[in-house]
């Protein structure tokens, strides 16, 4: 197989109506965890860019327009800062924050179904070669947003601006050329920054290659390329088998969240508030925690004893010992504030344990031993927000108004529900008249 199979594959696809509808859910709560990002960072990020700050694309939740480079960066940076975006079982990574942050520097140029398209098609790119190189690519150490993020957003705008294979090819093996991504960044602001450096490096891929720069075409299996690089052992038959019978975005589908950590830990803490409730736990009742995970599965979760809320969204023992005892997963828990003291001595109470094997429904148990010497125990298969245990319409809703200001929700709704009988421009419109949950003045449609 080479490179240009893939490539003929994907530019001659059409979606389902299905998957263009999980997109829409998709987009929404994308510009959801966007409009919440409000922060420190996103200002030091224009500020290192501000000669970019004038051009003709979107910042999500700004007044002002960008160079095209910028909103990618701007946009992919913003998107992942809170770690509340969705997340995908194939990629073992984040597919929204780069995808569509790419996709939106193209918005205004073409439909709301072409956008919308490009962004299953992209899903569909990431999610495979996620098949084809995970586990051990993951286990390495690389951020598969970012290293397979900016191959699938190259290839998603190539689908939007309708390229040729060729010039496909080389935008591709440009992004490629660009991979990178350290999970020793993960409880650092530059684990977000990664899905912006993502959608930049594609949305300036298909920019060169659109303006004649050529490449190495199979940017996959050529002699020290991608394969021999990043995924020695590449498995070849994910890449095409069964492609088109049913698209990544449906089945096994995306992982939508509630609250702002990392998603390998989403089964715990839904363990840990559900002993919380039945039990009413108190700290000083809990003389240890087990959280029993299947080897490997915790890979992400690097931070055992995290000295920031930062650095707890990849902690579990911080994730538990709030679930258990009652305290709420709000942005404040997970911000750069240093944690006390006395809470980083109570975080030594919890230990983790492994199950060798694996599974295709890896579960996860947090046992409690109380100092009474009883024993609670519970276990978590499908935590809210995953593919089988999918957050409703309502809670969608919900997830907007708690995170961003202002009565957007219904209006932004309504608009991406349209989206496949209007022009992109309308949506893009309409994003211009949201600046951090305010109205600069004009009104919404």
């Amino acid at each position: 197989m080479d490179s240009q199979r893939l490539v003929q594959k994907f530019l001659t696809s059409q979606v389902s109506e299905k998957s263009l509808q999980i997109a829409k859910a998709a987009l929404f709560d994308y510009l959801t965890v966007s409009l919440a990002a409000q922060s420190l960072e996103t200002e030091q990020l224009k500020t290192a860019y501000k000669e970019q700050l004038e051009g003709t694309s979107l910042l999500i939740g700004e007044k002002g327009l960008a160079t095209k480079a910028f909103s990618a960066l701007h946009n992919g940076f913003r998107a992942h800062l809170l770690d509340l975006d969705d997340t995908h079982s194939s990629v073992r990574g984040h597919p929204s924050a780069v995808l569509f942050s790419a996709l939106l520097t193209e918005l205004p140029y073409h439909s709301g179904k072409a956008f919308l398209a490009s962004y299953v098609i992209g899903l569909e790119i990431m999610a495979r070669l996620g098949m084809a190189v995970n586990p051990d690519h993951y286990l390495q150490g690389w951020h598969n947003t970012s290293t397979l993020g900016g191959l699938a957003a190259a290839g998603a705008l190539a689908y939007l601006k309708q390229m040729t294979v060729d010039q496909t090819l080389h935008s591709m093996s440009i992004a490629a050329s660009q991979a990178a991504g350290l999970q020793m960044q993960f409880g650092t602001p530059i684990k977000p920054l990664h899905a912006g450096l993502a959608a930049k490096q594609a949305v300036e891929a298909v920019a060169m290659a659109q303006a004649g720069l050529a490449a190495e075409k199979d940017f996959l299996f050529a002699d020290r390329g991608f394969r021999a690089v990043y995924a020695p052992k590449l498995n070849v038959a994910p890449l095409l088998e069964d492609w088109g019978k049913s698209w990544q975005v449906n089945q096994p589908g995306l992982w939508v969240k509630s609250y702002p950590f990392c998603s390998a830990a989403m089964s715990g803490a839904d363990a840990a508030e559900y002993l919380h409730q039945k039990e009413g736990l108190r700290e000083d009742e809990i003389a240890g925690v087990e959280v029993l995970f299947f080897k490997g599965r915790d890979q992400a979760l690097k931070n055992r004893q995290p000295k920031t809320g930062e650095e707890g969204r990849f902690s579990i023992e911080y994730i538990v010992w709030l679930g258990l005892t009652g305290q709420e997963y709000s942005l404040d828990a997970f911000s750069s504030k240093a944690l006390s003291s006395a809470l980083r001595r109570q975080l030594l109470k919890v230990q983790r344990t492994y199950q060798e094997g694996s599974s295709d429904e890896p579960f996860v148990t947090v046992t409690v031993n109380l100092t009474d010497g009883r024993k609670l125990s519970q276990q978590v298969t499908y935590p809210k927000g995953s593919p089988r245990n999918p957050l409703t319409e309502k809670e969608r809703r919900k997830k907007f108004t708690t995170y961003v200001r202002g009565p957007w929700a219904k209006p932004l709704e309504e608009k991406i529900k349209r989206m496949e009988q209007e022009e992109g421009d309308s949506l893009f419109s309409f994003l211009q008249t949201i600046n951090g949950g305010k109205t600069d003045g004009r009104t919404c449609d």
